[in-house]
């Protein structure tokens, strides 16, 4: 039941957290590009990167942190489903190199920064 109760707890944060990008970017951003979920994916690569990371290199499995952090807050934060709905509207409003770019630059982005949280999160252990 704790481990409900983390993901649970940990979801709620994500997703609220995901909620406050959506109502503050445009304040800076009023762009076609969709800023907000690209930045709440590429925020939950680097939080997920660098969680793996600091565990790995303290080899300490903590199933708790890993439910909580990564399946959690990086769960409910990040959306795949957002991206692709997204992607689908830009191409749908004529914006093809904006989708194109979107999908290119959220894939690309966010392998490679959960490579230097992984490299983050070692160097914080």
């Amino acid at each position: 039941m704790k481990n409900f109760v983390l993901v649970f707890l940990g979801s709620g944060i994500g997703g609220t957290l995901r909620y406050m990008l959506h109502l503050f970017l445009p304040n800076f951003y009023t762009g076609k590009f969709p800023i907000a979920t690209f930045s709440a994916n590429i925020l939950a690569c680097l939080i997920l990167g660098t969680t793996v990371g600091f565990i790995e290199a303290k080899s300490d499995d903590s199933p708790a942190l890993k439910l909580f952090l990564i399946m959690g807050i990086c769960g409910g934060f990040s959306t795949f489903s957002s991206l692709s709905y997204e992607m689908i509207r830009l191409n749908q409003e004529g914006e093809i190199a904006s989708a194109l770019c979107y999908f290119v630059s959220s894939f690309l982005i966010s392998v490679l920064v959960i490579y230097a949280g992984f490299f983050l999160g070692n160097k914080l252990a």
